[in-house]
């Protein structure tokens, strides 16, 4: 807890106990160990646009009654009057950040961000704004309709480990990290001939989380560490000093200033929940106790006030043993990921 508290302040701090590595929490704006980079890129695509600008779409439906996706499409929900308004908010800020330069929208095809982006647009009255489609950033398939049993399948999501588990006729986030990889391609693709100075992802909050995470190489402990995107909240990244390096700059709900530097992180009590396994990986020492697996246990525990596209995330199964007694999280060394480069391209 402690440690972890303190690996804030540097992107170098992951904290290590009794042999089991723990993962860094920071996301720190203009640290170069955790940019993307385009030196990988062909020299015919070297070309970046100033910013990209990532959107949740506005208050859906769903968010305030997920009932409705047992009788209605996910693909289908329509904004509330407040997703409205959100969406309309989001078009006044982001006129504020690139005011008239040229941009790109790229939009999830779901009718909530479609709806989001229509909002989006009335602050740009008259102009020709160019937007596209884009099936590959559509919100994580959850299956068809909702069955009866939902509750049960995230809690068994949540003891399984919500970024492997895959819903029955639907997606795991795993899947979801598939599609950012081809949407990211897409990107480097469109940059060798387009020269926006803006990219506009209008999309959901699973889907840019992914996104982050793909761009800037971020492991799974540190997704599990990631707070939810609030409705129409914005992701921007910039060029650091005009260069071929993003990096996060800040994120901005409404009616709360910027956070400078980086995503909002999860309290450090649910981050910890929230990684099973991951929390008691062996480092190599044969001297370190030796961890053992704890069957799952089912709960159905859902928290009603999770309004969001990622479904709270229940109590995993019981700590992990390590040579008979639960392991100890704090103190130890630290351990660091200055030397791990933060490429966008592979």
């Amino acid at each position: 807890g402690k440690n972890a508290e303190t690996s804030r302040a540097s992107i170098r701090a992951s904290t290590r106990s009794q042999g089991h590595r723990q993962p860094n929490r920071s996301i720190l704006k203009n640290d170069r160990s955790r940019v993307s980079s385009c030196e990988d890129a062909p020299v015919n695509s070297i070309y970046r646009p100033k910013r990209i600008v990532l959107i949740r779409h506005g208050q859906s439906e769903a968010n305030v009654d997920r009932g409705i996706t047992a009788s209605v499409p996910d693909h289908a929900l329509h904004l509330t009057e407040e997703g409205r308004l959100q969406a309309v908010n989001a078009g006044t800020r982001l006129k504020e950040i690139i005011g008239f330069e040229s941009a790109i929208f790229m939009v999830s095809p779901y009718v909530r961000a479609r709806e989001t982006f229509n909002g989006i647009a009335t602050a740009y009255p008259g102009t020709d704004i160019k937007v596209r489609e884009d099936v590959q950033i559509r919100e994580q398939d959850f299956g068809n309709f909702d069955k009866n049993n939902m509750k049960e399948l995230h809690s068994e999501r949540n003891i399984f480990g919500s970024f492997y588990y895959r819903f029955p006729e639907g997606e795991s986030i795993a899947d979801v990290y598939d599609r950012a990889s081809h949407f990211l391609e897409s990107l480097y693709r469109r940059w060798e001939f387009s020269r926006e100075r803006n990219t506009v992802v209008i999309s959901h909050g699973i889907f840019l989380l992914v996104f982050l995470m793909r761009l800037f190489r971020f492991t799974v402990e540190e997704f599990y560490s990631f707070a939810p995107l609030k409705n129409c909240e914005f992701v921007v990244l910039e060029r650091l000093d005009e260069g071929k390096f993003f990096s996060i700059a800040y994120s901005w709900t409404q009616d709360l200033p910027p956070n400078i530097g980086g995503l909002r992180l999860l309290p450090i009590e649910q981050h910890e929940q929230r990684l099973g396994a991951y929390a008691h990986i062996w480092d190599g020492d044969l001297s370190t106790p030796l961890v053992r697996s704890s069957k799952a246990r089912y709960s159905v525990q859902v928290d009603p006030e999770d309004d969001t596209d990622i479904p709270s995330q229940a109590l995993p199964p019981a700590p992990h043993e390590v040579a008979g007694h639960a392991a100890d999280l704090s103190g130890g060394p630290n351990l660091s990921t200055a030397d791990r480069p933060a490429s966008c391209m592979d």
